[in-house]
């Protein structure tokens, strides 16, 4: 939780909280004047719950517009850039949710979603999204069929490539939900999106996550029912079980690869790397 985590205060137009998983959060607008209201707190919030990275702007657009290509350069751009790279790296599939808010449309609803057209998160990224609010009754649509004009920033356009597994969606939130004592169902349609997304891509999470995630692990492993066991045991890490690996011509190579005993965490780390590219296929077809 966010109390186990530094948070990063700069003089320099931001504040960050570095995440847990592959998901970050942006607050491009959440300082006033002229500010979209809540929003900063809703990203924290988010943040907070689900363990996400989160990078809110303490300095007002009417300074800096973040949203702008004219911004690239600003500390909180190449923040947000570096560390979605870096998560990108490390797990291989990434999502910025970036929070916004537009005044409420008659008629209109709850969430916006932009993504350039489509442009900017893969099919299944942006279903996954619409689905989590709908799963809680809350109105949301692409803003390229509602509004054109809210179809998604330089933010979310400059920063994605889903077809290298980096999805960007930036989320306008109707003013109705972000006025005090309000907003609760918002944050609550955001953490399952997270939650969904983080396991719609179990098999690419990297291996120094699946190290903490093994935390407490007796050694030695000696087998290799028992190692491929561990790495599917919570359900969150990866799904690799013995049925993952049934017909495939691997099996006989993988446990021929694998040098057991593994006798501690090190050499886990290093046994994984071995047959890592195997386990993601497998994992991916099975």
């Amino acid at each position: 939780m966010v109390s186990a985590r530094s948070i990063q205060d700069s003089i320099q137009g931001y504040i960050f909280l570095r995440g847990r998983n592959n998901v970050l959060l942006s607050a491009p607008h959440a300082q006033g004047p002229s500010a979209d209201n809540f929003t900063g707190e809703i990203a924290f919030k988010v943040a907070e719950i689900t363990d996400s990275g989160m990078i809110a702007s303490t300095l007002s657009r009417e300074k800096l517009d973040y949203n702008h290509s004219l911004s690239r350069n600003a500390p909180y751009r190449q923040l947000m850039k570096e560390e979605l790279f870096r998560l990108h790296r490390r797990y291989g599939e990434v999502l910025l949710l970036d929070i916004h808010g537009v005044a409420t449309r008659p008629g209109g609803p709850s969430i916006y979603l932009g993504t350039q057209f489509g442009k900017t998160a893969s099919p299944t990224v942006i279903d996954l999204v619409l689905e989590a609010f709908w799963s809680i009754d809350v109105d949301a649509t692409l803003a390229s069929l509602a509004d054109p004009a809210l179809i998604g920033g330089d933010i979310v356009g400059s920063l994605s490539d889903p077809r290298e597994g980096r999805h960007a969606i930036q989320i306008e939130i109707d003013q109705r939900h972000r006025k005090v004592g309000s907003g609760e169902e918002i944050v609550k349609g955001l953490v399952i999106a997270i939650k969904r997304f983080e396991e719609s891509f179990p098999s690419l999470i990297g291996l120094s996550a699946i190290l903490r995630r093994l935390k407490g692990v007796h050694y030695p492993i000696k087998s290799l029912e028992t190692f491929l066991g561990l790495l599917s045991r919570d359900g969150k890490t990866i799904p690799v079980t013995k049925k993952a690996f049934i017909g495939l011509t691997t099996l006989a190579d993988l446990m021929d690869t694998i040098s057991f005993p593994v006798l501690s965490p090190k050499e886990l780390m290093r046994e994984l790397g071995r047959i890592w590219s195997t386990i993601r296929e497998s994992s991916k077809a099975s």
